[in-house]
């Protein structure tokens, strides 16, 4: 009777690499193809006295899970089109280097993949070390924060602070604010950026042509709002036109995605859009590459400009904002009404063009904010995600939560902490 050979492949889950595992004790897993499963513990978890009996029952769950698992990689991997024996430790990083590589080598680009956190631009690596550099002593220099003491030009129209920092971007109005203060999350910045940023480009009047190295005239008439990326503009080459052909193709990859998720709920696409601006930070990415970054980062920060004009023109005042959430400041009193005018924010930002595509999730209803910066505030919240959707049968009974938060107090002599705290 001939034996029929099935074919096998094996699931591999340790903390010995294979390597260790084919040299010392195990050298058939040569003949089989190998599947790692890159599952982790809770740190601390095997130091208690009874770390043997917990390591066995999470290897049994370990086990029992395997399949699970084994399905939803073998699913990733069909949409990754590689082979599961190939599946990383971090897929979504991964993935992002893998669709942007297909796209840059379709429009025959160059890839500039590196192991390291410098590109690999084929002997140009002196002229962005030097931008590096550039951008590193504008990061350094003056800490990169706005308030009314720093470095920034204000637009007398709207209210909005800015600096000639690079990055972090931040904008910081401290005060008493003794309304509804609503705290916005900024969700897919990086995206909506990378969607619009010709309509972005355009919405200040100007074009590609004259690149970054021009002061950017506001919209509204006014002074500029966003001043030029730095200094490096006086160098031989234009980071933004360097960068374009790469940043188009970018996009296009979003748009794929974005496809994906509309119109076939592909929950790997949306796992994609999650991780997108992680990946493009990550220097671990192959694809690294900080100049694409830095125009990215551009942009975020001109849409986010463009928001907070929006929200200034329908009666809300700008406490902070950055690339990851807005603080605003309403002329509301009671919940009822604040809960009614975040609709109409809602509403009015999905009528505009350049900010249809911007998700604002709704963290922390304030009823009065005490704000000296994000580490240093005092207020009493009186809603929060924690406790659910906001909805039509919350009233002003609800229970306010006393929050203190004075980063500086530790930096104070222990005998004027207590005197503070009682203060604030």
């Amino acid at each position: 009777m001939a034996t029929r050979s099935l074919p096998i492949y094996l699931a591999i889950q340790s903390n010995i690499s294979v390597t260790d595992l084919q040299s010392s004790m195990l050298s058939s897993l040569n003949d089989y193809p190998k599947v790692i499963l890159s599952i982790k513990d809770k740190v601390n978890l095997y130091k208690g006295l009874d770390w043997q009996r917990t390591a066995a029952r999470h290897a049994l769950q370990h086990y029992a899970n395997a399949n699970i698992i084994l399905v939803n990689m073998l699913e990733q991997c069909r949409y990754l089109h590689i082979p599961l024996g190939n599946f990383p430790d971090d897929p979504c990083l991964f993935a992002c280097d893998l669709f942007y590589a297909r796209h840059l080598i379709k429009h025959n680009h160059l890839l500039w993949c590196s192991l390291t956190d410098q590109p690999d631009l084929g002997g140009k690596e002196q002229d962005d070390y030097r931008m590096l550099l550039t951008a590193d002593v504008n990061d350094n220099h003056g800490n990169n924060h706005m308030n009314s003491n720093d470095n920034m030009f204000k637009n007398d129209n709207e209210g909005i602070h800015t600096n000639k920092q690079n990055h972090p971007f931040e904008i910081n109005h401290s005060g008493f604010y003794p309304t509804s203060c609503i705290e916005f999350e900024l969700v897919g910045l990086a995206i909506c950026a990378v969607l619009n940023f010709q309509k972005i480009h355009e919405a200040e009047g100007s074009n590609f042509d004259l690149g970054f190295g021009t002061t950017v005239q506001n919209p509204l008439g006014g002074p500029g709002v966003i001043p030029s990326i730095s200094n490096t503009s006086t160098t031989a080459y234009d980071e933004t036109t360097q960068c374009l052909p790469a940043l188009r193709l970018l996009r296009q990859m979003i748009q794929i995605w974005l496809q994906d998720v509309h119109s076939y709920t592909n929950i790997f696409a949306d796992m994609q859009l999650n991780h997108f601006y992680r990946w493009l930070q990550s220097t671990k990415s192959l694809l690294y590459e900080p100049a694409l970054k830095r125009t990215i980062q551009v942009f975020m920060r001109k849409l986010l400009v463009q928001l907070l004009v929006e929200l200034q023109r329908i009666g809300s005042t700008t406490i902070y904002g950055n690339l990851n959430k807005i603080i605003l400041a309403t002329k509301r009193w009671s919940l009822i009404d604040t809960r009614l005018y975040i609709k109409v924010i809602l509403e009015h930002l999905q009528f505009k063009d350049l900010t249809s595509t911007i998700c604002l999730e709704l963290k922390s209803i304030y009823h009065c904010l005490w704000w000296f910066d994000d580490k240093n505030y005092c207020g009493f919240r009186i809603w929060s995600n924690a406790k659910g959707q906001i909805d039509d049968n919350i009233d002003n009974n609800d229970e306010e939560e006393t929050i203190f938060d004075w980063n500086m107090i530790v930096y104070l002599p222990r005998v004027v902490q207590d005197y503070f705290e009682t203060i604030m």
